[in-house]
C-alpha cells in the first residue's frame, strides 16, 4: 500500500507511469509468480473497481488475461481481439499512468511489441524536452550531468572496442533545435560543456572546459589543444597553446 501510495504521489507532481497490472502484485513466491497465479489488494493503483477480475482474451490470437471491472480510463490505447481495453491511460494530477489492463508481464508475446513501443516513445519524449542531448549509435555511449550553475556536462566515449579503432566515432549534439555533429576517435573521451544555446569541448584529453559564459569558454591544458565550440548552427575551431598560459579564455 505504501508502494503505491509513493508511485501515485509521483504521477500526481507530473510524472509518467508505465507499467502493467503484474507489477501491482502482492504475491512473492516465484513458481507462483511464473506460472501467472498473481494475488492483489485495493490500493490507490487499483484503477478497478474492487479487486482485479480477469478474463482470458487474446491479442492477435495469442492468449492473455484483461481485468475486466477496470475503472473508465481517460483514453483506450489499444483493444484486445474480442474489445477488452489493454492498454490504457488514467490521468492523475499532473501526470499520467499509462497501464496494461493485464496481469502479463511485458515480454509476454501477446504484448511485448505494443509494451515496447510506448516505451520507446515516452524515453523520446523524454529526451526531445532536454535543453541538451545526443543521439548516438551502438559504438558510443553518453552521459550527462547537470552543474549548480546551470550548465551540463555531457561526456561521449567510443564503447566498440571489438571494431577496428582506426576509424572517429560519430555521435550528434542537440542544442535546443539545432544538431551539431561529434567525432571522436576510440580510446579517447570527450567532454563537452553547454548551456543549451552553445557547447564548447576539446579535441583530446589533453585539454577541458572549465567553464562557460555567454560569450566566452575558460579552458585549461597542456601542450596544443584543439576545441570546437557549437553555436547559432554552426561549428568553429580553435587551437590554444597552453606552454605559457594553462588557463585561457576563448570567445565563442
Amino acid at each position: 500500500d505504501e508502494d503505491a501510495e509513493q508511485l501515485l504521489s509521483y504521477v500526481r507532481k507530473g510524472g509518467k507511469l508505465l507499467l502493467t497490472r503484474a507489477h501491482l502484485t502482492v504475491t512473492t513466491d516465484m513458481d507462483a509468480v511464473r506460472d501467472g497465479k498473481l494475488e492483489f489488494t485495493e490500493n490507490v493503483m487499483n484503477f478497478a473497481n474492487g479487486l482485479p477480475i480477469f478474463a482470458q482474451s487474446t491479442v492477435n490470437g495469442m492468449p492473455v488475461a484483461v481485468c475486466i471491472n477496470a475503472k473508465k480510463p481517460d483514453r483506450v490505447l489499444a483493444l484486445t481481439d474480442d474489445g477488452q481495453p489493454l492498454a490504457c491511460t488514467y490521468r492523475v494530477g499532473r501526470g499520467e499512468v499509462i497501464l496494461f489492463n493485464t496481469k502479463a508481464y511485458p515480454a509476454d508475446p501477446a504484448i511485448r511489441a505494443l509494451y515496447e513501443s510506448e516505451l520507446i516513445a515516452l524515453a523520446e519524449a523524454a529526451n526531445a524536452a532536454e535543453p541538451a542531448w545526443v543521439t548516438c549509435g551502438d559504438d558510443v555511449e553518453f552521459a550527462v550531468y547537470e552543474q549548480k550553475d546551470g550548465t551540463r556536462h555531457v561526456y561521449l566515449l567510443a564503447v566498440d572496442w571489438y571494431r577496428d579503432p582506426a576509424p572517429l566515432r560519430r555521435a550528434t549534439l542537440r542544442l535546443g533545435t539545432s544538431c551539431y555533429a561529434v567525432e571522436l576517435p576510440f580510446g579517447v573521451m570527450l567532454k563537452c560543456v553547454t548551456d543549451g544555446k552553445a557547447a564548447v569541448w576539446a579535441e583530446s584529453e589533453e585539454g577541458e572546459v572549465l567553464a562557460l559564459d555567454d560569450n566566452t569558454a575558460t579552458v585549461q591544458g597542456t601542450g596544443t589543444v584543439t576545441f570546437r565550440a557549437a553555436k547559432d548552427g554552426c561549428v568553429t575551431e580553435q587551437t590554444v597553446d597552453f606552454s605559457k598560459m594553462p588557463v585561457q579564455t576563448l570567445e565563442i
